[in-house]
């Protein structure tokens, strides 16, 4: 079982995921990173406060950086993290055989991002990974909090 803080903002529907590191899935841009002077990629894919994804009964909205191979970029290069808010998502929630709570959400009004995946694990630590339709997947470590409604 989750910790109970965590369970019952899961079980709310209104909370927030947090995220700590990013984990790209093209193995070039870790390379390059590592290749970088004094480059740890490791070290730079710890993420600072502020990247999240808020999870409510009427919109999931995120703001995460992404690192790896965008199919279509953004001539901004300001506007190619994952940056979104949805009004229209379908969620399916299981928990699986390890005790964890697994939501699978699909969205039908944001252009680019097809499917996130959250896992809460028990002690609150969560997990989401992203799939989009203009660039390779990532996911991010991270973990739940309560949602501020002010960073909406």
């Amino acid at each position: 079982m989750i910790n109970a803080k965590s369970q019952q903002l899961v079980n709310s529907g209104k909370f927030s995921f947090v995220a700590e590191k990013a984990n790209p899935t093209n193995l070039d841009v870790i390379n390059i990173m590592n290749s970088l002077p004094a480059g740890n990629s490791a070290r730079m894919l710890d993420l600072s406060a502020g990247y999240y994804v808020h999870f409510s009964s009427d919109e999931i909205s995120a703001s995460l950086p992404y690192f790896g191979r965008m199919f279509v970029a953004n001539m901004d290069h300001t506007k190619n993290g994952i940056d979104f808010k949805s009004k229209s998502f379908t969620i399916n929630t299981s928990k699986s055989t390890d005790k964890k709570t697994v939501w699978a959400v699909r969205f039908n009004d944001v252009q680019n991002v097809r499917e996130l995946f959250l896992e809460v694990y028990k002690n609150g630590k969560a997990y989401v990974s992203i799939n989009a339709n203009d660039r390779q997947a990532i996911s991010y470590d991270g973990h739940i909090s309560e949602n501020n409604d002010s960073g909406k």
